[in-house]
């Protein structure tokens, strides 16, 4: 029955202490408004940049008003890392930057998200047709945080970030000049809740409390 009360309470004290570790939740993602590629790379290896400034429709699934919402997107992003190639694929590392998706001539912050350490990746298709991606994940405060005006992303402890381009070709081991169509998606994983931790070392507490009275019952018999 000891035996059985210790692994009733490491149960629910891992259970508990489990719930911070919750899943990244993708809340919010964005396409384009209309055709083109305003997704616009320069460089290469050694020095590259990204610029876009277009019209999107973003899409809010969590931490906020949920719906589609039109908005201004601004991209500006750079790179001084030397260009990697492996199994048909380019890789460029070390991607800086900010996006924004902005209402009212950008004074209503709809989401912006600045980053640092993204990989820039290029993979070839059929035909010779190109895509790409830019993905970034890490801690707010050092490698990817979120603001807004509309949504509750302030408390998101570990962040996501990932663009995908389409329209690519040209791209080589030197890099290269082109233009493409953009879209992506947000997500983060959020802080736990005060009570959480409160219910976390009280599971602890009775894992501590459940080990001790079973080492002073052994003591005893």
């Amino acid at each position: 029955m000891r035996i059985s009360n210790l692994a009733v309470a490491a149960a629910l004290a891992f259970g508990v202490a489990t719930v911070p570790a919750q899943a990244t939740v993708t809340f919010a993602q964005f396409f384009q408004a209309g055709a083109g590629s305003p997704f616009v790379h320069t460089g290469g290896d050694g020095g590259a940049s990204f610029l876009a400034n277009a019209g999107s429709v973003i899409s809010v699934l969590d931490f906020g008003p949920l719906g589609f919402y039109f908005a201004d997107l601004n991209f500006t992003a750079s790179s001084t890392a030397p260009i990697t190639s492996a199994g048909g694929a380019f890789e460029q590392i070390g991607w800086s930057g900010t996006i924004s998706f902005t209402q009212a001539a950008g004074t209503v912050n709809v989401l912006t998200a600045t980053f640092t350490d993204a990989v820039f990746t290029v993979t070839s298709g059929p035909g010779g047709t190109q895509s790409g991606s830019l993905v970034v994940s890490g801690n707010c405060g050092s490698v990817l945080c979120y603001t807004s005006d509309w949504l509750s992303v302030a408390d998101l402890k570990f962040n996501n970030f990932a663009l995908s381009f389409s329209g690519i070709s040209g791209y080589t081991a030197a890099g290269g000049n082109f233009r493409a169509a953009g879209s992506g998606t947000f997500a983060g994983a959020p802080i736990p809740e005060p009570a959480t931790w409160a219910l976390m070392i009280a599971g602890f507490g009775l894992v501590g409390a459940a080990a001790r009275r079973r080492r002073i019952a052994v003591a005893a018999n």
